[in-house]
């Protein structure tokens, strides 16, 4: 599912580029919290959310 926003062989953003990126986003974050529980407070986890689809739009992010 990673960076499939962007149309590689034409280097452009897909049409549905950014709703997309942001369904991708909101799973990253829910298996984030999903590690989290399951590792406990003695690991730190982070989830960096994607911001390519904004990028290739030229939108701010």
């Amino acid at each position: 599912m990673s960076g499939e926003w962007i149309n590689w062989s034409k280097d452009t953003l897909r049409p549905n580029g950014i709703e997309l990126e942001n369904e991708y986003n909101k799973l990253g974050q829910h298996l984030t919290k999903k590690v989290k529980i399951e590792l406990g407070p003695n690991y730190k986890v982070r989830f960096s959310p994607s911001s390519s689809a904004r990028m290739y739009a030229g939108l701010e992010f």
